[in-house]
């Protein structure tokens, strides 16, 4: 496999405008702008990608890599932000609206794709348009005022995912077009690659025994301030000829590497441009977490036609190439022993400013009190020993790399795992004025992606606030987890959950507000009191967004007064999926909820007497997911008076 050079030829073979309804295929009064609808909108349609090899300087469209190793496909569901400049200069601080089009062939593998959407009309003028892809419904584009450029804000994730076999996440792979639709003509549209990328090549010969390679990560040297990633503002010129981007806010780009052998494969990670002579660190984290870290010069990498650079460019490919790892040359990950609030803090406060890829061991209860904390990301291994870290009070911050906020005792956990943990009055504070958009808040993390795990954790006296008097914020909101990916939770308990009104929840579940995907629930139960106001309320989770999600023998013992709509016993919404969540031996035995008769899985809805007697099938869940822990009768009224508790695991 071997990439050439990216920017990507968009060749309009057909533009079509019409107006029609939602999901219509190929709408009536093609070629022409036709009759605004009752919104005012009118459709849009165009096919993208007119060849499929990927030659010098002539790549055409997009995201995933054929068999052969040269076609470049559009890939099922692929989606493009289109940037309306309908208005023309609209004015400094106002916002251009963000369309989504999505593909409206058969959504196959193709070299080609036809891709629709609406616009707002023009009465039949010229439609000038900016495009973006990957689609991202959080991305603005700006316009300074007069003789002002165009500005385009999205982010450059800090967390990317190889596709199996081999090359680039598509989400992180930014690029920018001219879509200047007219009314009459075609015109070829050219998306320019706002990214460059450092490709890991795997010689065939690896020497990692049993272990897998995990992850690769990116970073800078001491001492070096250069952003690899993170908030990424992209400035256009009124002739839209030149895509100029700037990016703030992360040091470190991670890439996940699929369950795989890695030998002769190559995976691609997608940077902000890097400057002369900068020094990289590059780390291997294998599946237990032992590191191998090599330091080398940006003139270390060579292009695509085998020469050392200097730099590294927008729309530009540079590999490592014949990369052997030896298991032997791993370093077992340092283990921080805390047993004293000072000792606490003092560790804390350094994740500000590095990617922790240690482990951490609590040796005492540390008693909080006093101090006062703003939400870090942790990366590593945190082991509880069963202490107790009490009176911990939080205000959640923005997550480098991304457009959210997170609050709990990490902003967000990647990779590691956090077990063992006994977390008792635990307060997430609000953010007070601070003008955020998303804000994600859970006792153990505000999100969870990169396939962590939280095991044995018994979390009590939660208190979770949020702002309750702006409407643009959006909470996520869980008991242990805000938003999840790819995450397993096992045998964990969360009791005395108090989640304060707020009036912008997009999503609350008693363990975790949203799944993304491939989520793990096995044997967790929540009980105590929730007060959630807004949409998507499950009494073990909020909303499942994609598919691979499984709640295995969880219950929820809770007392609810929640959302408006989607209200579920286990589960608010599905994402309008059935297939993106498995319940097995689940239930919910709480208070009645509010308009019950508007109830997700009523069914799932038992009393503390058949909960009961349900105990044998969900141990036998439980084992037969590979779980050790073990529900037993509550006979002395311990977390809250919760009908089932754990009896002794051989987990820890």
């Amino acid at each position: 496999m071997k990439l050439k050079s990216y920017y990507f030829i968009f060749a309009a073979a057909t533009i079509m405008f019409g107006c029609s309804s939602e999901g219509v295929d190929n709408p009536e009064g093609q070629n022409n702008i036709g009759t605004p609808d009752e919104n005012g909108m009118v459709y849009v349609e165009f096919t993208a990608g007119a060849q499929g090899k990927l030659t010098k300087g002539n790549v055409s469209s997009r995201t995933q890599l054929g068999d052969n190793g040269t076609s470049v496909l559009w890939s099922p569901n692929d989606a493009i932000s289109v940037f309306h400049a309908y208005l023309g200069n609209i004015g400094a601080d106002s916002n251009y609206p963000n369309y989504k089009f999505t593909r409206k062939d058969d959504n196959t593998l193709s070299v080609s794709a036809t891709f629709g959407g609406y616009l707002f009309s023009n009465e039949g003028n010229s439609y000038h348009c900016l495009g973006m892809y990957p689609y991202n419904e959080d991305a603005i584009m700006s316009h300074g005022g007069d003789g002002a450029a165009y500005n385009i804000q999205t982010f450059l994730n800090g967390t990317q995912y190889f596709p199996a076999g081999g090359g680039y996440d598509p989400a992180a792979c930014l690029s920018f077009a001219d879509l200047d639709f007219a009314a009459t003509g075609n015109k070829d549209k050219v998306f320019k690659l706002g990214v460059g990328m450092i490709g890991f090549n795997f010689s065939k010969s690896q020497n990692l025994g049993e272990r897998k390679l995990k992850s690769i990560m990116v970073g800078l040297d001491n001492n070096q301030t250069h952003s690899l990633g993170g908030k990424l503002a992209v400035g256009v010129s009124d002739n839209q000829t030149d895509f100029s981007p700037t990016f703030n806010g992360m040091t470190n780009i991670i890439g996940v590497i699929p369950d795989e052998d890695i030998s002769g494969k190559t995976y691609y990670l997608c940077v902000a441009p890097i400057p002369n002579n900068l020094t990289l660190n590059i780390s291997f984290i294998l599946d237990n977490n032992y590191a191998f870290t090599k330091t080398l010069n940006v003139s270390d990498l060579k292009d695509e036609e085998g020469k050392n650079v200097s730099e590294i460019k927008k729309a530009k490919y540079y590999t490592i190439s014949g990369i052997s790892l030896d298991q032997a040359k791993f370093e077992k990950p340092a283990i921080e022993e805390l047993g004293t609030a000072e000792k606490f803090y003092n560790w804390y406060v350094s994740l500000k400013d590095n990617v922790f890829l240690g482990s951490v061991k609590i040796t005492d209860d540390i008693d909080l009190t006093g101090y006062s904390f703003t939400a870090y990301p942790f990366n590593g291994s945190f082991d509880g020993g069963g202490h107790t870290i009490s009176n911990f009070e939080v205000t959640p911050s923005q997550i480098p790399g991304t457009d959210y906020y997170g609050g709990g005792l990490f902003s967000r956990i990647s990779a590691g795992v956090v077990k063992n943990l006994n977390l008792d009055n635990l307060t997430i504070n609000d953010l007070g004025e601070e003008v955020v958009s998303k804000v994600y808040l859970g006792s153990i993390a505000g999100s969870s992606v990169n396939g962590a795990r939280i095991e044995n954790c018994r979390l009590s006296n939660i208190k979770i606030n949020g702002r309750n008097n702006n409407d643009n914020i959006s909470h996520r909101v869980g008991g242990v987890v805000g938003v999840s990916d790819r995450l397993t939770m096992i045998g964990c308990r969360v009791v005395s959950l108090d989640v304060s009104q707020m009036n912008t929840i997009e999503s609350a579940g008693g363990l975790v507000g949203e799944f993304n995907a491939k989520n793990t629930l096995i044997g967790n139960y929540v009980s105590g009191n929730v007060v959630s106001h807004g949409a998507n309320f499950g009494g073990i989770l909020g909303n499942a967004i994609y598919s691979g999600n499984t709640i295995i023998s969880c219950y929820s013992n809770l007392a609810v007064n929640t959302a408006e709509k989607n209200r579920g016993t286990i589960y608010g919404l599905n994402g309008n999926n059935p297939n993106n969540i498995t319940v097995v031996e689940s239930y919910y035995n709480g208070y009645e909820i509010p308009n019950w008769n508007n109830l997700l899985n009523p069914e799932l809805k038992i009393t503390n007497d058949q909960l009961k007697a349900k105990m044998n099938d969900m141990n036998k869940a439980i084992e037969d997911a590979g779980g050790t822990y073990k529900y037993v009768l509550n006979t002395d009224g311990i977390d809250n008076g919760a009908p089932l508790v754990f009896g002794t695991s051989t987990s820890n």
